[in-house]
């Protein structure tokens, strides 16, 4: 019985092994080309987009500049758009994705900020990320958002450029409050449009289909949990295979008064092994589905 039990557990965990050891080689086997093209130095495209024309050129000129020293100071690409177009929420982000896109590239690093200053409809302003600005910033949108729409005009408030200047100046303190946090080994992102991962390696950014090692690890981890689980069921139900009752006392059949003994000896005559295969089964997967072209974006919105 216990060496039944002791087989039943080694297979159950050989079948965990297999089953970590297949995720990893298909981890492995996809794409590992880094697809980042992070951050070249040239600020000259980042700054402020005056579609609503709320600055004179002097204005503008003045807070160009502060964009793109925070851009310098950060290694990322920065770009505030005032727009004066009316835009659903989900028309926002798409517009804020590819306009990004258009101006610094796919999968570079950097962030785009669309403020809504339509007054047509309730204003949302959307911040898109890319690259490292996703690792960065995603998590704190939130509360950067809080913190910005203290100095913008909210929907149906007349809008003066002393708000809006406020406002790009607090977008600035944010972009820095946040942009120089360390970035660690479980800091990844994935890109459900694009099928892509965004981590940080080696002091650079990683845009890959390939998992970063900190995804791989979390998956070998809950292949040895499976395994171990697998392992105590298999323990239990090979167990319950295996219960005998006792056998009865050899002396119930044997009449003392008629029989004598001259010498008692026990004879082993055979021996019964009972084999239970267990069936187990293994295999790899790849990875699938198709890849989109664009850049891999996160980002968040609120409304005002």
């Amino acid at each position: 019985m216990l060496k039944n039990c002791i087989k039943a557990i080694s297979a159950a965990i050989s079948c965990a092994v297999i089953l970590s050891c297949s995720m990893i080689s298909a981890f492995a086997a996809s794409s590992s080309k880094n697809y980042a093209k992070g951050f070249d130095g040239d600020t000259s495209l980042c700054g402020v987009y005056d579609e609503k024309g709320i600055f004179s050129d002097d204005e503008l000129d003045e807070l160009n500049e502060l964009v793109q020293d925070t851009s310098d100071d950060l290694n990322l690409y920065i770009l505030i758009y005032l727009s004066d177009t009316a835009r659903s929420d989900a028309s926002t982000e798409t517009f804020a994705d590819e306009s990004y896109d258009d101006t610094f590239g796919t999968d570079t690093d950097g962030v785009f900020y669309y403020m809504d200053l339509s007054e047509q409809y309730s204003a949302y302003d959307y911040i898109s990320t890319s690259g490292k600005g996703l690792l960065l910033y995603d998590s704190n949108i939130d509360s950067m958002l809080e913190s910005i729409f203290n100095y913008l005009p909210a929907s149906g408030e007349e809008i003066y450029s002393s708000q809006i200047k406020s406002g790009i100046m607090e977008i600035c303190r944010q972009f820095k409050k946040y942009g120089k946090d360390t970035l660690g080994f479980f800091d990844y992102e994935y890109v459900s449009d694009t099928g892509k991962y965004v981590y940080y390696k080696d002091g650079a950014t990683v845009v890959s289909y390939k998992r970063p090692a900190a995804a791989r690890l979390v998956w070998l981890l809950i292949g040895a949990v499976i395994g171990i689980i697998v392992a105590v069921i298999c323990y239990f139900v090979t167990k319950s295979h295996y219960k005998f009752k006792k056998s009865c006392n050899p002396q119930v059949y044997v009449a003392r008064g008629e029989t004598n003994f001259a010498v008692r000896d026990d004879r082993f005559i055979r021996t019964y092994t009972t084999k239970t295969k267990i069936e187990t089964s293994s295999g790899g997967g790849s990875h699938g589905g198709g890849h989109s072209s664009g850049g891999s974006h996160g980002g968040g919105g609120g409304h005002r």
